[in-house]
């Protein structure tokens, strides 16, 4: 696992995505327990008696009922260098984990990929995004960070997939501008903090954040996308006169089903990816996705099987 040491930028953190509930600016506590309610905290002892935590709720939980799954554990109190032995553990045995660490209260929150299929959706878009680049002849400009770990000032986390541009941020430590959080035992509310967290952590260096919620018992998936985009400032004063500010914003949700695709195409933003205006005349522009596309990207991971019920229930 590849960990980046990266500070912040100086400019403002960024609010939440619209649809999560905060007050005021957002710290380590937010992030500690927005949609993490009623799981367990485990007192970190060492690197074996974590294997063996690990281990033992993953078989927990693909036994269990999916209303009694989370794939969530979080161990307290692990220090830097504990971390440290961590990913070491994690980059040999156990590279389906993805972590959020937060710094002063030295707490761990392990993500478990339980199913194949958020692999597959994630390895399935991107590619769908990266054919799109490669059409405009940008592939030499983009590169795959996938999972590198970032670190904010008050914490360290990874994504499930995330992209950089070379010539903007050509410095490896650069944060990503598109990053794809994607889920499937845990609520909406806890990847929207999770996608919350990149907006927040890089001071808005990240510019795009997809959001995947995937049902395996209706087969169906939602992608919510947020780009950092400026909006009329709500709080203009005589200290702060700007009427525009930059904020996290909702630009679209798709949800795909057997039977049918809901929703607009998906459009991402050319500037927010490779940070500069697009060259019409080189055939650059926004990113869309169009609904065929996504009916074939949704029927590579699910196959048609004659008729299933459309009904949806997001993480449930």
């Amino acid at each position: 696992m590849t960990t980046v040491p990266i500070k912040p930028p100086s400019a403002p953190a960024a609010s939440a995505p619209e649809g999560v509930q905060h007050s005021g600016r957002l710290d380590v506590l937010y992030f500690l327990t927005e949609g993490l309610e009623g799981i367990d905290h485990h007192t970190y002892k060492d690197i074996r008696s974590f294997k063996t935590a690990v281990d033992t709720y993953y078989k927990a939980v693909r036994s269990a009922k999916p209303e009694h799954q989370t794939p969530y554990l979080i161990f307290s109190p692990v220090t830097a260098k504990q971390l440290e032995s961590i990913d070491r553990e994690r980059s040999l045995h156990h590279k389906k984990l993805r972590i959020l660490y937060l710094n002063e209260p030295q707490v761990l929150i392990v993500k478990m990929t339980i199913s194949p299929l958020q692999d597959m959706f994630v390895g399935e878009f991107f590619m769908l995004i990266k054919e799109k680049i490669i059409a405009m002849g940008l592939d030499d400009n983009i590169v795959d960070m996938g999972h590198t770990t970032y670190q904010g000032e008050e914490s360290a986390k990874e994504a499930d997939a995330s992209l950089r541009p070379l010539r903007a941020r050509p410095d490896p430590y650069d944060w990503p501008t598109l990053v794809l959080e994607c889920g499937g035992l845990e609520t909406p509310r806890r990847l929207a903090a999770d996608g919350c967290w990149w907006f927040h952590s890089s001071s808005g260096a990240v510019k795009v954040v997809l959001l995947f919620f995937i049902s395996t018992k209706a087969q169906s998936i939602r992608i919510e996308q947020y780009e950092f985009d400026g909006v009329e400032n709500p709080g203009v004063t005589r200290g702060s006169d700007d009427q525009a500010i930059d904020l996290p914003i909702p630009n679209g949700v798709m949800t795909i089903t057997p039977t049918k695709v809901i929703g607009d195409p998906i459009k991402i933003s050319f500037r927010n990816i490779f940070l500069r205006r697009p060259r019409k005349k080189r055939s650059e522009d926004d990113l869309t996705i169009t609904e065929e596309e996504l009916r074939r990207f949704y029927n590579k991971v699910w196959p048609p099987k004659g008729e299933i019920s459309s009904e949806s229930e997001f993480c449930k």
